[in-house]
């Protein structure tokens, strides 16, 4: 088979491979917004006891539609501190099937509930969980309020009980209904993150083995550290764009992540300098991005590439745990937060199989390969490494464990692209590793 031929066959592999990652992207993305439509974080007006009807046992705080396997927590919350001397024996929280008498789940108020986890207080206040549901066992609406039981009556004659009302010092107390509901991921929402994986790994391994055997490295024109600052300070300003228009909802910080990668992309090979050889030749983009004229990578090189990203992921755990015992977390990363919710956990996991390819060509590929011979290969691996970490300092900060690894992560990502020449090692390596990332996330 002719190299023409065989050239022509890895293009079209790597263009399918492209493919089948950009529909597991569009596909990922429609299951992000379809999952944050479905959850619900509801919380009802505030209301007091005292505005209970007359002769009422029970007084509904919140009326929410839920859907049968969805994971629900039921509360009530309170402008108060909710002291067990003051409530305790009070009333009763319960949950009730919308339209019917008896309680679905109660939970009295008394000392124990009281005093332990399931009461959390706040500056504003405290609230009491009720309840908390793995999979909801049928579809419907439910009611969230407080309960007060009748008084038998003691007349020897047959009379209606007298309804006992919360002592005087807690009705006028303002309480609120509160209920989060959100249906667990399955392996439904993995499919497309699978796809793109599979797509972006066959799109690598084929530009891999298309690239010709070429162990110099040109000189770079004098315009690459100007062409390399320029790109990273509008990359900069891309990344932390977020903080002057903060953006709410799992859905609008996927499209957000989405679109950093694309300008990634773009500045990388739209920036990226032509190597000069001593002739006066000048190279192509995609040997200065190290994806053309590289050292020869062989079928070894590829498959043993994921191996390394499996390895880079146990080692950076076992570092961030070391790290962790020495440096506790100060603080909740930001993206611990986030990711509380599945929605915003599928685009997290969408986010980590999208950006390997993305980062690979613009740091490894695009920075390191215009730096590199203008300023030699340890400055510029050492910029490299600093300028990957920086942008993710947002979403570890405070986590000096998560940090310390992904320190490692961008050391040993440097590392193969200065041994192999190339930016596909470390993007197969990279996307393994976020491979790993994402399953956890949506496990």
């Amino acid at each position: 088979m002719s190299k023409a031929v065989t050239a022509r066959r890895l293009t079209g592999a790597a263009l399918a491979g492209a493919a089948l990652a950009l529909v597991g992207v569009a596909l990922a993305v429609s299951g992000v917004f379809a999952r944050e439509r479905g959850e619900l974080d509801r919380r009802g007006e505030f209301v007091t006891l005292a505005s209970a009807a007359a002769g009422a046992s029970r007084l509904t705080l919140l009326r929410v539609a839920l859907r049968e396997g969805e994971a629900v927590l039921f509360e009530v919350c309170a402008r108060d501190s909710l002291a067990p001397a003051r409530w305790a024996g009070a009333a009763t929280l319960a949950v009730w099937p919308a339209g019917e008498a008896d309680a679905l789940v109660e939970a009295p108020l008394d000392v124990a509930l009281l005093s332990g986890d399931a009461t959390t207080h706040f500056a504003e206040g405290s609230c009491v969980r009720i309840a908390e549901a793995g999979a909801l066992g049928a579809s419907g609406e439910f009611d969230v309020g407080v309960a007060w039981a009748p008084r038998a009556s003691v007349s020897t004659t047959v009379a209606p009980p007298q309804v006992v009302w919360p002592q005087p010092s807690v009705r006028n107390v303002p309480l609120q209904g509160h209920v989060i509901a959100r249906r667990p991921l399955d392996a439904g929402d993995r499919a497309p993150l699978a796809m793109i994986v599979v797509g972006a790994l066959i799109a690598l391994i084929a530009l891999g083995l298309r690239a010709r055997s070429n162990d110099a490295e040109a000189p770079m024109p004098a315009s690459a550290i100007g062409r390399a600052l320029l790109g990273a300070a509008l990359l900069t300003a891309l990344v932390f764009a977020p903080a002057v228009l903060p953006l709410q909802g799992a859905t609008l910080v996927l499209l957000f992540a989405l679109l950093l990668a694309g300008a990634q992309l773009v500045l990388g090979a739209a920036l990226a300098p032509r190597a000069v050889s001593a002739s006066g030749d000048a190279g192509t983009r995609l040997d200065t991005l190290g994806l053309g004229a590289t050292r020869k990578l062989r079928w070894l090189a590829l498959l043993l590439a994921p191996l390394a990203g499996v390895l880079l992921f146990f080692g950076g755990r076992v570092v961030s745990a070391v790290v962790s015992l020495l440096l506790p977390q100060t603080s909740a990363a930001a993206i611990e937060t986030f990711v509380e919710w599945p929605s915003a956990s599928l685009a997290v996991a969408t986010v980590a199989v999208v950006a390997p390819v993305a980062e690979e060509l613009f740091f490894r590929g695009f920075l390191y390969g215009s730096l590199r011979t203008r300023l030699g290969v340890v400055s510029a691996a050492a910029i490299t490494v600093i300028a990957f970490v920086l942008p993710h300092l947002p979403q570890v900060w405070g986590a000096w464990g998560a940090l310390a690894a992904l320190l490692v992560t961008s050391v040993a990502l440097t590392l193969l692209r200065v041994v192999t020449g190339s930016t596909v090692v470390p993007a197969i390596v990279h996307l393994t590793h976020n491979a790993l990332l994402a399953l956890l996330a949506t496990s």
